[in-house]
């Protein structure tokens, strides 16, 4: 492979991968063989003149900065969706506390790719029981592969 170029790789098993280039000036992808070691390949992303666009999710461009959306509805009865964006993959912490500080509910603790992303919460806690009418606080803590840092707090009202 020469320096300077894009290269993407698809198919789901070891064995099966094909390597292909892609024209950095239209998006066309050229078969240029097969391969095998690329077992964590997920997909490709890439510039043209314009924002980092992923070929393998929903929302295909890749976001500039972290954000943590107000969740939707809100007030909510019975589930709501929260969104957030990561500019790079990142360890993400999502997690839900009443308003003592004292956490109700853990959404997300996992490796996220970089992108838009959402999750519907049904208003269940830890142990999948009911919550009651109230103020929740939703907190996001994200450690990017690059290192970068985190992290915001946001308000919902779970009205009953």
């Amino acid at each position: 492979m020469k320096s300077g170029k894009l290269y993407g790789v698809t198919g789901a098993s070891n064995s099966g991968r094909e390597i292909f280039e892609i024209n950095q000036v239209n998006g066309t992808g050229t078969l240029i063989g097969t391969g095998v070691g690329f077992n964590h390949t997920v997909g490709v992303a890439f510039s043209i003149n314009g924002p980092i666009v992923s070929v393998d999710g929903d929302d295909s461009i890749i976001p500039a900065e972290y954000a943590l959306k107000q969740n939707y509805p809100n007030p909510f009865n019975p589930t709501t969706k929260i969104e957030f964006s990561l500019p790079v993959a990142a360890d993400v912490q999502l997690v839900v506390y009443n308003i003592l500080g004292q956490q109700v509910a853990s959404l997300i603790n996992e490796q996220r790719s970089a992108g838009n992303h959402s999750i519907l919460w049904n208003a269940d806690d830890s142990k999948g029981m009911k919550l009651s009418s109230g103020i929740y606080l939703y907190k996001i803590k994200a450690t990017g592969n690059d290192g970068s840092e985190f992290q915001e707090t946001r308000k919902m009202v779970l009205l009953k």
